[in-house]
C-alpha cells in the first residue's frame, strides 16, 4: 500500500463525506487506503460512510480522544507507505496523493510535505509556520515592524503562502500532513499529552530532531473550509481559549524548557491588556489573559 488517508471526525458528517469522496475523485497512479477515526460523534457519519463508502476502514473511539491521539489509533493500523492526514472539513482539488508520493519518492531528507491550503471563501488561511518562538511572542509587543520581513520569513508560526516556490518550514498545517510512516513511527506518533492544538508542531519539532524536513509544496491545492483565527476565535468561548492556552504552554515546555513556556504566557496575558487598553477586546480582554497565566495548572 503507498498511502493510508486517515480523516479524524468529531460531529462532521457532511465535511467528512465530502473529504472521503474528493480522495475518491481525484487519486489516480498510488495505491490508497482511507482510515476513519470516529471521535464518539453523536451525528451519524459512521452509519452514512459505512454505507457510501464500505471500503472505508472505522475506528470508532469511546470518548472524543481529540486531534493527535485519534490519528495516532489510525496510523497503528495504517499499512501505507506514507500517512496522509486530512482534516474532515478539508477536501483535496487534484492528485494530491500521487504528487505528494512521487516528491517524497524523490526527497528522502523529507520527512513531512504539505500543500496550500484555501477556505474557499473570502479570507486566507494558515499552510505553513516556523516552529513557535519566545522571540516570535516578544515581537507582538510591536517589536516585530522594526524587522518586519524577518518576522514574516523567520519567525510567524502561522503563514499564508503567496508563493509557487517550494519551501523548507517548520510545519505543516495539521489539515494536510503526508508523512513518512517510517518517520512518524521512529518519533512516537503525537504527543498524548495534546487534546487539540499545537500537537502537529510539536511532533514537527521531534521529525526536525530527528534531521527530516517538512516542506510545503504550493502547486498542490487543498481546501480548507475552516479557518480557526476566523471562526473559532469570531466570538469568545472559554473552553476553546483555555485548550489552546494550556497546548501552547505544552509546546514550549516540551520544546524550549519551563521558563521559556511561563515567559510566552506572560507575554500573551500582556498582549490580551493592551489590546483591551486600546480598545480592541474590551469585553473579553482580562478573561483571555487570566487564561494564559492560569491554564498551565
Amino acid at each position: 500500500m503507498d498511502v493510508s488517508v486517515i480523516i479524524v471526525n468529531y460531529n462532521t458528517c457532511e465535511l467528512t463525506l465530502q473529504a472521503i469522496a474528493s480522495v475518491y475523485e481525484h487519486t489516480q497512479g498510488v495505491d490508497f487506503e482511507i482510515i476513519l477515526v470516529d471521535n464518539f460523534s453523536k451525528d451519524a457519519t459512521v452509519s452514512e460512510v459505512r454505507n457510501k463508502y464500505p471500503l472505508v476502514k472505522i475506528i470508532e473511539n469511546l470518548t472524543n480522544e481529540g486531534f493527535g491521539r485519534a490519528n495516532n489509533a489510525g496510523a497503528a493500523i495504517a499499512i501505507g507507505e506514507y500517512i496522509f492526514l486530512l482534516n474532515s472539513d478539508a477536501y483535496i482539488t487534484s492528485n494530491a496523493l500521487q504528487l505528494f508520493y512521487e516528491y517524497m519518492k524523490a526527497n528522502k531528507q523529507v520527512g513531512v510535505v504539505g500543500g496550500e491550503l484555501s477556505t474557499g471563501r473570502d479570507f486566507d488561511t494558515v499552510s505553513y509556520g516556523n516552529l513557535p518562538s519566545l522571540l516570535e511572542y516578544f515581537s507582538y509587543l510591536g517589536f516585530k515592524k522594526m524587522y518586519k520581513n524577518y518576522f514574516e520569513t523567520k519567525l510567524a508560526s502561522g503563514i499564508v503562502n503567496k508563493s509557487s516556490e517550494i519551501k523548507k518550514v517548520g510545519y505543516v498545517n495539521g489539515a494536510d500532513m503526508f508523512i513518512r510512516k517510517s518517520v512518524f513511527d521512529a518519533a512516537g506518533g503525537f504527543d498524548k499529552d495534546f487534546f487539540l492544538y499545537f500537537e502537529e508542531t510539536e511532533l514537527s519539532y521531534r521529525i526536525q530532531q530527528q534531521g527530516f524536513d517538512s516542506m510545503i509544496l504550493p502547486s498542490v491545492k487543498i481546501v480548507h473550509l475552516v479557518s480557526f483565527y476566523r471562526d473559532s476565535f469570531a466570538t469568545f468561548n472559554y473552553n476553546k481559549h483555555r485548550i489552546y492556552s494550556k497546548s501552547r504552554f505544552m509546546y514550549f515546555q516540551k520544546c524550549n524548557g519551563l521558563l521559556v513556556a511561563y515567559l510566552t504566557n506572560v507575554i500573551t496575558a500582556l498582549l490580551f491588556v493592551l489590546q483591551g487598553v486600546l480598545g480592541k477586546d474590551k469585553d473579553n480582554y482580562m478573561k483571555k489573559a487570566l487564561i494564559c497565566l492560569t491554564s498551565h495548572s
